[in-house]
């Protein structure tokens, strides 16, 4: 899923947009707003001065709800005597309306790896931004599984929030199959043009790496560095494969190259 991602963003323009790429971190899920923080870092990082002109304009209300999301903006105790409706809809309104100024109304690609382990606020969040239209905005995110436990018996945030507002935001989920043998044929052609492969090389690529792109890759970098893959004149040329030479695991390829450091 992390290689359909990279892939996507490969392949965008890059005309005047955004394009913010984020990771979900299982240690944060249950914590609100903490992708949010991640995406408004980005793009602060991307602006002039890093955005302190915008923030120098900021009230002093909207400084104290925002500073729940970027503590580098400090504390105060000014508004801590409303009650917890009232600051938690003043955040979200606040970040409504803070997020298309930093974007300056330009168009925002977002890309979340990890999707499934995004919090809530940030989902709804998103989702209000979408609706108002304020900007063009397309998310691209990928998830391990939308239907994880999200406590007490309940559905996980991504899969509530999906069956919720899918019609609504018309959000489309593709399944990511693994890799075919015809699959990685095609990919080892690409690589390297009129590649002469022995026969059920690539079912055997096939079953090692139960169609996984990542392990792919690193057996095919592997392959070129035993020269199990080599140019011989004009013609690329991969070599029958002994019994046992290829890992059984990503994690084996990990211990190898560690192995080779000592």
């Amino acid at each position: 899923k992390s290689e359909f991602l990279e892939a996507v963003q490969k392949n965008l323009s890059k005309n005047d947009n955004w394009q913010i790429t984020v990771k979900g971190n299982p240690q944060e899920l249950f914590r609100p707003y903490y992708l949010t923080t991640s995406i408004l870092i980005d793009v602060l990082n991307q602006k002039t001065e890093k955005g302190v002109d915008l923030l120098e304009t900021l009230k002093p209300k909207e400084i104290f709800y925002l500073s729940y999301v970027l503590p580098q903006l400090g504390e105060t105790d000014d508004y801590n005597k409303d009650d917890e409706k009232t600051q938690r809809e003043g955040l979200f309104t606040t970040l409504v309306h803070f997020i298309p100024k930093v974007l300056d109304s330009r168009p925002l690609i977002l890309l979340i790896d990890d999707l499934d382990l995004v919090d809530e606020a940030t989902l709804l969040l998103l989702r209000r931004l979408i609706l108002d239209r304020n900007f063009p905005i397309l998310i691209c995110g990928t998830a391990t599984d939308t239907r994880q436990d999200g406590g007490d018996g309940q559905p996980a945030p991504l899969e509530r929030f999906y069956g919720t507002h899918c019609k609504e935001l018309d959000i489309h989920k593709v399944s990511l199959t693994p890799l075919t043998a015809a699959n990685i044929a095609e990919h080892l052609q690409a690589i390297f043009p009129e590649l002469k492969l022995p026969e059920n090389y690539e079912t055997n690529l096939a079953q090692t790496t139960q169609g996984n792109p990542l392990f792919l890759n690193e057996i095919v970098r592997k392959l070129v560095q035993d020269r199990k893959i080599t140019l011989v004149g004009n013609q690329w040329i991969a070599e029958p494969l002994e019994e046992g030479y290829l890992p059984k695991s990503l994690e084996e390829i990990v211990q190898q190259k560690i192995a080779a450091l000592d």
